[in-house]
């Protein structure tokens, strides 16, 4: 049976940035870390964070997309890396 190993730090600084508030990779990515995807599936997984999609509307041209927010959860405030 596989264990699971610790959090990488890029998955740490990720969660320390949703613990803050910030609920989407661009608003992580506009605090100055270069946060992947590996960084928010590997939380989701272990269940540190749930994802919903949501739609944004450009406020320049009203384009919309579809992104993922990222909610803390109990088990992601608890841990300490």
């Amino acid at each position: 049976m596989a264990t699971k190993k610790e959090l990488s730090e890029g998955a740490q600084k990720a969660l320390g940035f949703i613990k803050e508030g910030c609920e989407t990779a661009a608003e992580i990515k506009s605090k100055g870390f270069q946060v992947y995807p590996a960084h928010l599936n590997v939380l989701v997984t272990r269940e540190y964070v749930t994802s919903r999609d949501v739609r944004l509307v450009c406020p320049t041209c009203g384009c919309k997309r579809k992104v993922k927010a990222y909610t803390i959860t109990k088990k992601g405030i608890e841990f300490e890396g």
